[in-house]
């Protein structure tokens, strides 16, 4: 399954305060639309203690730049000690919002250049002389993709 590459260190954006979590959910979801990134749930945790609740997402994003990298956007959203209620029609949470953001290469993600030793002698060509430059270029929009993302989250989140 390749190797991974940290291209972007984890990014923490927190905020206090009312939020229609559903729609942040949803506007988050349609980001990743835009950039072609499938979206992965790998969990979604709820919990109850003494009139407050919990909710634990993680989200695993990714997309293929090209046949040998796949960029992967690490999402996790804990809103803490909230209470919900309505207003204007609209079911809303109270709480403390924490959102983490990483990326990472999964570099030869479709394992196509480990199977045989003339696979692997040309990939040691194919990576000192070619794949610089497809990296650089799919790491620099995987880069602007998570700072696109962290600028939608503070101007939805008003921070």
């Amino acid at each position: 399954m390749g190797f991974k590459e940290i291209i972007f260190k984890e990014t923490e954006i927190q905020t206090a305060g009312v939020l229609d979590f559903k729609e942040f959910l949803s506007n988050l979801r349609e980001f990743f639309k835009r950039y072609d990134f499938g979206v992965d749930e790998k969990k979604y945790e709820t919990k109850a203690k003494e009139g407050l609740k919990n909710t634990n997402l993680k989200w695993m994003c990714d997309r293929k730049y090209n046949d040998y990298s796949e960029g992967i956007i690490n999402v996790t959203i804990e809103l803490t000690n909230y209470k919900e209620g309505y207003a204007d029609g609209k079911k809303i949470v109270e709480g403390d919002l924490k959102v983490k953001i990483n990326g990472e290469m999964n570099r030869d993600y479709g394992d196509k250049w480990k199977n045989s030793t003339p696979k692997i002698f040309f990939r040691a060509i194919y990576d000192k002389y070619v794949v610089n430059v497809k990296e650089g270029i799919a790491d620099s929009e995987l880069k602007k993709t998570i700072k696109n993302l962290i600028a939608e989250i503070k101007q939805y989140l008003q921070i």
